[in-house]
């Protein structure tokens, strides 16, 4: 049985209709959640009830950081809205979600005889 791999998985920008994965990912992390509404009553007996409310996703980039001369420590980009893509390679078609969502933090760490690290979170708005 074949299995899907971390590099399956594809990060990328979307501008103008055309998707470029985002550079040098070494991991990835999409999240979805939604919120829980409390419907208790007192006739619920001692335990609580609740339905779904508001849902909301989340995708984080890690990566390492390339010595092509470009800026490492900028907060330019922060706050900035992009249209994110995330899919399976070999299977964009059934395994994708598209939306908008702004960047919401760079990071960059640096690690004493390690290899500089950077991480970008993206909060999703809206449908995806």
């Amino acid at each position: 049985m074949a299995h899907i791999l971390g590099n399956d998985l594809i990060i990328a920008t979307v501008y103008n209709g055309v998707a470029t994965a985002i550079a040098s990912a070494k991991s990835c992390d999409i999240d979805f959640a939604c919120d829980l509404k409390e419907i208790s009553s007192p006739t619920s007996s001692e335990y609580r009830s609740y339905m779904a409310g508001r849902k909301s996703w989340r995708v984080t980039v890690n990566f390492m950081v390339p010595t092509d001369h470009t800026a490492v420590i900028s907060e330019k980009n922060v706050g900035s809205t992009y249209t994110i893509r995330c899919y399976i390679r070999g299977n964009p078609s059934i395994d994708k979600i598209e939306g908008t969502a702004i960047l919401q933090q760079a990071k960059v760490t640096g690690t004493r005889g390690n290899i500089l690290q950077g991480s970008w979170v993206f909060q999703g708005s809206g449908d995806v």
